[in-house]
C-alpha cells in the first residue's frame, strides 16, 4: 500500500485518485507523500487546499503548501509559484 511505501508512491497513487475524482484519498497521500519531503506533491497538496476537495478549504494550508512547492523548484519558476500568485491575487477571502 503506498501509505506505507516510499513518498513516490504515495505521490503516484495520490495522482491516480485525483484523477479519478476521489479527492479524499489523493489528499490523504499527498499528505503523506509531503510528509516524507517529496516535493513534488507540494504545490497539488495546496490547490487541494485551495479548492477545498478532499480536504476541508484552508487558505493558510494553501498558501503554505503552494510556498513550500516554490521553495524546493531550483529554476525559481513552477505550478507553486502560480498557485501561490492565484491565492494572493484573487478575491478569495
Amino acid at each position: 500500500m503506498a501509505e506505507k511505501g516510499d513518498a513516490m508512491s504515495a505521490y503516484a497513487a495520490a495522482k491516480e485518485y485525483e484523477q479519478e475524482g476521489n479527492f479524499i484519498h489523493a489528499a490523504r497521500l499527498y499528505e503523506v507523500s509531503a510528509a516524507r519531503q517529496y516535493k513534488d506533491a507540494f504545490t497539488p497538496l495546496g490547490h487541494l487546499y485551495e479548492s477545498g476537495k478532499g480536504v476541508p478549504r484552508n487558505l493558510e494550508r494553501a498558501i503554505y503548501w503552494c510556498s513550500e512547492g516554490l521553495k524546493a523548484e531550483k529554476d525559481g519558476w513552477s505550478k507553486g509559484a502560480y498557485r501561490l500568485g492565484m491565492l494572493y491575487f484573487s478575491d478569495v477571502e
